[in-house]
C-alpha cells in the first residue's frame, strides 16, 4: 500500500486535526505544528476509546483537562499548565482503574493501584514511571515555595519572569505533552487491546492513522498476546 492510499480514509480526521490546530495557531504562533498535531490524534483516540463503554465524570474530565493542557500552551502561565497536565494524569488513572464517578480514592493509592493492575512487564512498568515522574514534576512546579521568605514585589518580578512561556520551554512543554499522551494511550492498549480494537470496529486505517507505527505495533502486539491467551485459557 503506498503512502498516498495508505489514510485514504481518513479526510474527515485530518480536516478536524487542521481546524484544531488553526484554532490554537490563532492565538499564538508555534515554532513547529507537528507535535501538535500528533497531540490531536491523541486526543481524538483517547476520547474514543474511554467513551467507547460510556461517558463518566473522570472520563469527561479526561479529556477537558488534555484539552486545557493544550489551550494553556496557548497561554504564558507554566504554572498553569502544569497544573492541568497534573489534573490530567489524575483523571487518565482514574478512567483507566474504570473508578464510580464519586470514588475518592487519593493519589499516592492510585499510583500503587496503577502498578498492581498494569505493571506486569518492564514496558508497562517504564510506562506507569514516566507518568508518575510528570505528575511528580507538575506537583513540584504547582506547590513550589522555595522563594517564600522573598518580599511580595521581588516575588511577583521573580514569577513574572520565570512563569512565562519562552522558545525553549514552550518546545519542551509540547513534546512533554506529546509523550505523556502517547504514555497514557500506551496504558490504555495494555490494559485492555481488544477495547481499542472494538471502539475502531471496521476502521483500522483510522486507528492506525490515529495510533502511528510505534503504538499501532504495540497495539497488534497485545493483541496477539490476547489473542493467545484466550487460546489456551
Amino acid at each position: 500500500m503506498n503512502i498516498i492510499s495508505k489514510f485514504d480514509n481518513c479526510a474527515e480526521l485530518k480536516s478536524d486535526i487542521e481546524k484544531y490546530i488553526s484554532l490554537l495557531t490563532t492565538k499564538k504562533e508555534f515554532p513547529s505544528t507537528n507535535e501538535l498535531k500528533s497531540i490531536a490524534k491523541g486526543i481524538i483516540l483517547l476520547k474514543t476509546v474511554a467513551f467507547y463503554d460510556g461517558e463518566s465524570h473522570y472520563k469527561n474530565s479526561m479529556i477537558f483537562d488534555i484539552l486545557a493542557a493544550v489551550d494553556s500552551l496557548t497561554g504564558n502561565s507554566l504554572r498553569q499548565f502544569n497544573y492541568v497536565i497534573r489534573s490530567f494524569i489524575e483523571n487518565a488513572a482514574r478512567t483507566l482503574l474504570d473508578l464510580s464517578d464519586d470514588d475518592e480514592t487519593g493519589v499516592n493509592q492510585l499510583f500503587k493501584n496503577l502498578t498492581l493492575q498494569f505493571g506486569s512487564t518492564e514496558e508497562r512498568i517504564k510506562s506507569l514511571d514516566y507518568i508518575n515522574g510528570e505528575y511528580g514534576k507538575s506537583c513540584m512546579y504547582v506547590h513550589s515555595n522555595r522563594k517564600a521568605n522573598i518580599s511580595i514585589p521581588l516575588y511577583y518580578s521573580d514569577f513574572m519572569i520565570n512563569d512565562d512561556f519562552n522558545r525553549k520551554n514552550l518546545l519542551a512543554s509540547i513534546n512533554r505533552t506529546l509523550l505523556l499522551v502517547r504514555k497514557v494511550i500506551e496504558l490504555f492498549i495494555y490494559s485492555n487491546p481488544y477495547k481499542v480494537e472494538n471502539a475502531f470496529f471496521r476502521n483500522k486505517q483510522k486507528l492506525s492513522f490515529l495510533l502511528g507505527d510505534r503504538l499501532y505495533t504495540i497495539f497488534k502486539q497485545e493483541i496477539a498476546k490476547a489473542d493467545t491467551h484466550k487460546q489456551l485459557s
